[in-house]
């Protein structure tokens, strides 16, 4: 063999042996065991695939150590995994993750022992609180994101609509979420372990509102469990906390469907016209966060789980300066709340007498781009990690005894 032709097959083999040591020795997300402290027949799982799925459209793959065998794990740094009694992702199911360290479970609580049918291993970023909403895919919003530190953002979409390498939570908006070319684009997001429910289902508006009757939430929401994702409830209108959202959570409980957190909208409603167009003093601003503070805890009360406030601000009545003096407080307030998990600011709608709105991010018609006096605040306003612990392990309203 000519040498010059030895070297180069030597070469080739010494690249491929050096590649598949590299996979060998890449992190694996998941190891499931079927039986307790790990013992057992042993099985690596994947990213994203849907194991033991019921439904043909997500392309499901067995269960490696088969169906109900499931019976201890072990979690990397870095990932979540939801697994579930039925292969549809509903009846008793449950949720870890793994932060600061590798996470170990040595065996599975009794609700889920010789029962699991469906197991999905995510990614899982656990970003600081401070988020919000209204973050398109325009020139104009694309820029306020990367000039104030933005952790994470929403849409109400089911795609970010960017390239930005920051950490987006899709929405299932309404009914249309659940069509077929829709719900494809959730099953295939890779970019987020999370998925909020439907907006304001309970609202007359129906170009801001999802209106959907509880009955065909319940019905929906069964669907979305499928994605194995941690699940946000639906998010009610800001009077809806304890009414359409309580008559959902009841049907969840009977029906073993698993939320995973709460989610909230507030604008100060009881006070919409007050003050209008003019600043706070720090006594009203003061008053203002005590108000949205009691609302949280209201709801943490009843439901006891993790709140995301998914859409708040003072109201777009208000002023600038009275959005900034709010806005501080309110991040500071929630940051004493372990119980609030994320939340996202709403950048207040127009106002017709006023074309830009009393709360963007940006200066008009500045170039550069300039941040606004609340460009600014989001910025500097310090913020926390949205859950605290190393860990998470929980069922979210499975266990919980509510006497609604």
């Amino acid at each position: 063999m000519n040498k010059r032709i030895f070297l180069v097959l030597l070469l080739a083999i010494s690249f491929i042996t050096s590649s598949a040591g590299q996979e060998k020795n890449a992190p694996t997300p998941l190891t499931i065991y079927s039986a307790a402290n790990y013992g057992g027949k042993s099985a690596q799982l994947e990213l994203y695939k849907y194991y033991g799925a019921a439904d043909p459209a997500l392309n499901p793959t067995p269960v490696p150590v088969g169906k109900n065998n499931t019976s201890s794990f072990k979690l990397a740094k870095g990932y979540m995994v939801s697994m579930s009694e039925n292969a549809d992702g509903t009846g008793y199911s449950r949720v870890w993750g793994a932060f600061d360290q590798d996470l170990e479970v040595s065996a599975l609580p009794a609700a889920l022992a010789g029962k699991v049918a469906f197991i999905r291993v995510l990614p899982w970023d656990n970003t600081n609180k401070r988020g919000v909403g209204r973050a398109t895919g325009s020139v104009y919003n694309v820029n306020y994101m990367t000039m104030v530190d933005l952790q994470w953002y929403y849409n109400w979409g089911r795609t970010a609509n960017n390239t930005l390498d920051i950490p987006f939570v899709p929405m299932a908006w309404g009914r249309d979420a659940m069509k077929e070319t829709a719900y494809r684009q959730i099953i295939d997001e890779r970019n987020t372990c999370q998925l909020l429910a439907f907006n304001e289902p309970d609202g007359a508006n129906t170009a801001q509102s999802a209106a959907m009757p509880v009955d065909e939430a319940i019905s929906f929401y069964a669907k979305l469990l499928a994605t194995g994702m941690r699940m946000g409830s639906p998010a009610p209108i800001a009077n809806g906390w304890n009414k359409w959202l309580k008559d959902f959570m009841k049907q969840a409980q009977e029906k073993k469907y698993r939320v995973d957190f709460i989610c909230l909208h507030w604008y100060d409603k009881d006070n919409w016209d007050a003050n209008k167009n003019r600043d706070f003093t720090d006594e009203q601003a003061d008053s203002c966060v005590q108000r949205l503070k009691a609302y949280l805890e209201n709801a943490y009360a009843l439901y006891g789980l993790p709140i995301w406030l998914t859409e708040f601000n003072c109201n777009r009545n208000r002023n600038m300066s009275a959005q900034v003096k709010f806005y501080t407080r309110a991040v500071a307030m929630m940051d004493q709340l372990d119980f609030v998990e994320r939340h996202a600011y709403m950048i207040p709608n127009k106002l017709p007498a006023n074309p830009y709105s009393t709360g963007d991010f940006l200066l008009p018609d500045t170039t550069p781009l300039t941040l606004s006096e609340m460009g600014v605040a989001f910025k500097n306003t310090p913020s926390s990690r949205a859950i605290k612990t190393p860990y998470y392990d929980s069922s979210g309203n499975l266990d919980k005894q509510y006497n609604f």
